[in-house]
């Protein structure tokens, strides 16, 4: 139908993507048809390290664990992507439990997701279409050039700065910082902006949702690839807990610790810890 195709040209031009597509390829004496999965961040070819399984061969045991070995680690870095690819999802994931988790998770946080799927039924499928993130546009042979007007709206997404907190809250120990984790990736509560927002408030509601806190914004600590209309790139914002509300309650799937600076800044990724640097130079 042109789904992979639609794709790429919605996202033509977007720079900062993460994730995974599939490709098929013919060849091999006698000629057979294999799958192969490739992270969307690196100029990959098909070759035997990323091949999943022969097309008529199934998902066996090895095949699982390429599947949710090779997946995870495309979707690993979705908290810093401008935004993610999953090209495609389809029922011979249904085993690869680890990967499907993956999946959900990415979906749960604020980083716009663009994937393929699949017109076919699985319990997997069936909770990707139902998770109320998840817009679903069926594409035809017909529909399919009109369908990139119509799903502009959704690449807008990518266009907008995220806005970060730098919380942090006095211990007999020093001063604590708030950090989410992210997959196995530590980071500081994040998120876009919604419509009528600021800056400021989007960092505030993030750490809220993604960690149960009230907090106040005091003023932004670092803007990095930031452009001058406003979009693109990671703001953040340093923060202060309101008294009394320093108990984390992470939502659902998530996980927030306070640390010490010192542990916080060795756990942190680099843009991130390049924040908590001006704060600790700031005393």
């Amino acid at each position: 139908m042109g789904k992979s195709t639609l794709l790429a040209k919605l996202l033509c031009g977007l720079e900062g993507g993460a994730g995974f597509c599939t490709v098929v390829l013919r060849g091999g004496v006698p000629p057979r048809r294999s799958v192969h999965l490739l992270d969307a961040t690196r100029k990959e070819v098909p070759c035997q390290r990323n091949r999943l399984f022969f097309c008529g061969e199934g998902m066996d045991e090895a095949a699982v664990e390429r599947f949710c070995r090779l997946g995870c680690a495309a979707l690993a870095q979705h908290g810093h992507a401008s935004y993610l690819i999953m090209d495609e999802l389809g029922p011979h994931e249904e085993r690869a439990v680890a990967f499907q988790r993956c999946v959900l998770q990415a979906l749960e946080g604020d980083t716009p997701v663009f994937g393929v799927l699949q017109r076919a039924q699985s319990a997997f499928l069936e909770r990707v279409r139902a998770h109320p993130r998840v817009h679903v546009a069926c594409v035809t042979r017909e529909n399919r050039n009109a369908l990139v007007r119509e799903l502009l709206p959704f690449r807008r997404q990518v266009d907008g700065t995220v806005h970060g907190l730098l919380a942090l809250r006095q211990a007999p120990q020093g001063p604590l910082a708030l950090l989410v984790r992210d997959g196995a990736q530590w980071r500081l509560p994040q998120g876009r902006a919604e419509p009528g927002e600021t800056g400021e408030q989007a960092a505030v509601r993030s750490a809220r949702e993604q960690a149960g806190i009230a907090a106040a914004a005091e003023g932004l600590l670092l803007a990095d690839g930031v452009r001058p209309e406003g979009c693109g790139g990671v703001a953040y914002y340093a923060g202060t807990v309101i008294e009394g509300e320093a108990a984390l309650r992470p939502a659902c799937g998530s996980l927030a610790r306070w640390m010490p600076l010192a542990e916080a800044h060795a756990r942190l990724g680099e843009i991130d810890r390049s924040a908590l640097e001006v704060l600790m130079r700031r005393g």
